[in-house]
């Protein structure tokens, strides 16, 4: 791909899935004063390749080593 600058005043947010996400990739870049709050631990992962993008196969197929995981 081709070279993206991001603002001083902004964050370019990725998801955890590369092919897969919604994220600045999408979305463009986050202002920096949208930002409310920082994020602490996981609250839900899936594997959304056993999945197969479905909302009840993402509840069916968890990766558990991920859920509660503490983010530094």
């Amino acid at each position: 791909g081709k070279p993206f600058t991001v603002a001083e005043d902004s964050y370019f947010v990725m998801g955890d899935s590369r092919n897969r996400s919604l994220d600045s990739r999408y979305w463009g870049v986050v202002n920096r004063n949208l930002v409310i709050g920082r994020a602490m631990f996981v609250y839900w992962s899936c594997d959304r390749g056993a999945s197969n993008g479905s909302m009840l196969g993402c509840l069916t197929n968890p990766r558990l080593a991920r859920i509660g995981k503490m983010i530094k």
